[in-house]
């Protein structure tokens, strides 16, 4: 069971986990795995191919393009060097220090 919110597209042989909430507005590209118990946040993209690990948070309005690893909180376009944290590693580029993230 998940919860899929008002004006989400979901393409084509994408899969979402059980316990998963995705919010009005977000787009899931063709071949997306969201596994069991993610957020994903109001009018966020995630593109074609990605891995949503268990547990995570994507924040409104993000954009992933990269895949995402389990127990994570992601904000924003979520790619090489941009906002990316996670308990056992963590990568932040100098504008998310900036604004004390």
């Amino acid at each position: 069971m998940c919860i899929i919110n008002t004006g989400v597209i979901i393409e084509h042989e994408s899969y979402i986990g059980d316990f998963s909430h995705i919010s009005i507005g977000a787009i899931l590209c063709g071949n997306v795995v969201i596994n069991e118990n993610v957020f994903i946040g109001a009018n966020s993209t995630v593109i074609q191919g990605i891995n949503i690990g268990k547990n995570s948070i994507i924040g409104a309005n993000s954009t992933v393009i990269r895949n995402i690893l389990k127990n994570s909180k992601c904000y924003g376009v979520v790619k090489k060097g941009e906002i990316y944290e996670n308990k056992q590693y963590r990568k932040y580029n100098a504008k998310s220090i900036a604004r004390g993230i």
